[in-house]
């Protein structure tokens, strides 16, 4: 459930500031990508957490198809679309409470899956001596590095970030079946994950984003 929203001042306005982004991006074959996506807002202002998912939709950033490495998180780099959807389709009713717990394992499961960002041409270990979701990221075969995608040392500090217990987190629906844009099959064929995070005062809201192109 949402929290309960507090009383606000009719005429009071807020807005999401941006303070940062990171990319983790790995080739598993030429040209096949996967990815962690992150951006990272301030939040200026009051809102309930509903009202700042809603902000979060509108912001430039949240117009990325995912089907390409993003290039500046301050555009609307795809205005029709967020990843496989239609932006237009996804409101901040498509976001629904998900536990810490849930949330990183769907991370690790995307991580292990056949064609996820394991190692390509190797089986994940599984049991107590299977890497962290962490390692296996920074292990993974042939990495992408330029100016625009890297492995970013620093994986293990954003996810706990993102994940923190502190935070409320929220997951988008599978919306697949309804919002799937026209050649939206092409994005995260191995899984498309995203979850919002909610700061413990709300005063700032992160989007992660796993997928591949």
């Amino acid at each position: 459930m949402f929290p309960k929203p507090t009383k606000q001042d009719p005429q009071s306005k807020f807005n999401l500031r941006f303070l940062h982004s990171s990319l983790t991006m790995v080739e598993l074959e030429a040209g096949d990508f996967s990815w962690i996506d992150t951006l990272r807002y301030a939040v200026d202002g009051s809102g309930t957490d509903r009202e700042i998912l809603g902000k979060l939709i509108d912001v430039p950033g949240y117009a990325h198809s995912y089907a390409a490495p993003r290039v500046n998180p301050m555009l609307a780099e795809s205005p029709d679309y967020h990843g496989p959807y239609w932006r237009k389709a996804i409101s901040e009713h498509s976001y629904q409470p998900i536990s810490h717990h849930t949330a990183r394992r769907e991370l690790e499961t995307w991580i292990y899956a056949p064609g996820s960002l394991s190692a390509f041409g190797t089986e994940a270990p599984l049991g107590q001596d299977a890497p962290s979701l962490e390692q296996a990221i920074a292990t993974s075969s042939r990495v992408y590095e330029d100016s625009v995608g890297r492995v970013n040392p620093d994986i293990s500090v954003l996810v706990d970030r993102v994940l923190a217990e502190s935070h409320r987190l929220y997951r988008l629906d599978d919306l697949r079946a309804a919002a799937e844009h026209d050649w939206g099959w092409v994005v995260g064929a191995g899984g498309f994950i995203e979850i919002a995070a909610v700061s413990e005062h709300s005063d700032e809201v992160t989007l992660l984003v796993a997928s591949d192109d």
